[in-house]
């Protein structure tokens, strides 16, 4: 995989040629910042450096099917959560690893899983 900058974007070309995109400078949000957006989230809670959210999908297939539905915007943003399946409940753990905390990418995340959800 060969990394190139473009800009503040950079790509990677791997060896099959596919093309993957992503934002080489998220900012850290700032604790008043995460307060706010926080406060717009319905269910979401401040987790030390992240945002959790337990979502009760009714059975173990129901669970299974709503992490399924959250792998196309994770996949588009290039923005994976942390997941954890206990029958029908099903956790999701939000951050931006590589910043350090939380990023608008994290509550873009949040807001397109709430939507999912229902």
């Amino acid at each position: 995989m060969r990394i190139r900058g473009v800009g503040r974007a950079e790509f990677a070309v791997t060896r099959r040629g596919a093309v993957a995109y992503a934002d080489a400078t998220m900012a850290r949000l700032s604790d008043d910042e995460i307060t706010e957006r926080l406060a717009r989230l319905s269910g979401w809670e401040l987790a030390g450096k992240a945002l959790r959210k337990s979502f009760d999908r009714g059975d173990f297939v129901g669970s299974v099917e709503f992490v399924r539905s959250i792998v196309g915007p994770a996949e588009e943003m290039n923005h994976h959560p942390d997941i954890n399946i206990s029958w029908s409940q099903v956790e999701v753990t939000l951050t931006t690893h590589s910043e350090g905390g939380l990023t608008d990418k994290d509550f873009e995340l949040a807001a397109k899983i709430d939507e999912l959800a229902g």
